[in-house]
Order: C-alpha cells, then structure tokens, then sequence
C-alpha cells in the first residue's frame, strides 16, 4: 500500500472525515513501534520496510535527510550500502559496505586496510566511512528503514500483511483514544 492508502483506511476505520496528519502522527508511533518489536527479534525483518536512497558523500561522511527506525545492529537502520555502480551488470563494482561501531572505525587494524571492503558507521543521521572509500567517491546508493513520515506520499511501503493490518488496527485504535501499544509477540489470552 501507498503511505496515502494507509491514511485514509485509518481514517476511515476510525470513522473521520478529516484529520489526515492526526492520523499520519499515530500510524509513525504505530509503525515505529511494531517495527522495531520486529527488528529487535529478529533483525532480517528489514528486508521488508527498506526504501533506496542516494547518499551524497563528502569527505566520506554523508548526511542522511530522512528519519530512521534507529536499531540496537551497527547498521543503526542504513541496512545495506552500496556503489552506484553496484546495480549495472555491465561495471559491476564487487566493494562491500560493513556496518561497525564508531569506536573501531578510525583503528589501526588491518581489516581498515582492505581495498575492497568499506566499514561504516552511523550515528543518528549521519554515515561516516573509514579510509577505504575514496575520497573522490560523491554518491553511493543505500537500503534504509524510515520512520513513517519518511515515507513519501505516493510510496510504496512493502510490508507483509498481517504486519501491515497490525500497524492500521493500532492507528485506529490511537485515533479513538484506545489502546493502541502493544507486544506483538506477546500472547493474547
């Protein structure tokens, strides 16, 4: 479904006629915390809510201009990063991209030295690399998981669907006053 879709079957379900960024507010705590109930058990869970950006890098730091999920993982919601190259079958670039934590990214291990692996870490929204990306290197493409409101209006956000009902049945239920906040692994009883 299109973020737009999500709105109005929230609206709808809780029975307004307006109100839309009421709505959007509560379907971000919603989503939110779902998701991230769904990444702290088990962390491949992102393969379903990533969105591909362009990262614009500047002497190996690039800003990130959306909100994300932030996560417990080293990758701090930037799931994969990749060359802009990486997609053409005919220039495949073969660097990896690996999340590590900020303390390690500057240290004088050989793993900071390898030609074809580039470490990163992310701290709140801003990635930076270690010395193994060029400098000259301007753009990479990366696999993020936004927030809601990351999201753009006409976007489409994967999401399977009984997560995706969990998520509306929750902004309904935020709308009316209920609530709204609950452990999805938790049983019902």
């Amino acid at each position: 479904m299109t973020k737009e879709e999500i709105i109005q079957r929230v609206l709808d379900g809780a029975g307004a006629e307006f109100g839309a960024r009421t709505a959007a507010m509560h379907i971000n705590d919603v989503f939110n915390s779902v998701a991230g109930q769904l990444f702290a058990r088990d962390p491949n869970q992102f393969q379903f809510y990533t969105k591909r950006i362009t990262l614009i890098v500047s002497n190996r730091v690039a800003t990130i201009t959306i909100p994300l999920i932030q996560t417990s993982v080293n990758s701090r919601g930037v799931i994969r990063i990749m060359p802009t190259g990486a997609d053409s079958d005919c220039l495949p670039d073969h660097t990896e991209f690996w999340p590590m934590p900020s303390y390690a990214l500057r240290s004088s291990v050989d793993a900071n030295k390898l030609s074809w692996a580039v470490f990163y870490t992310v701290t709140a929204n801003t990635v930076r690399f270690n010395d193994s990306l060029p400098a000259k290197v301007t753009r990479l493409l990366a696999d993020v998981a936004p927030e809601f409101q990351g999201w753009g209006n006409t976007d489409f956000i994967p999401m399977p669907a009984g997560v995706g009902q969990m998520i509306i049945d929750g902004s309904i239920a935020a709308m009316k006053g209920d609530p709204a906040y609950v452990n999805i692994f938790k049983r019902k009883s």
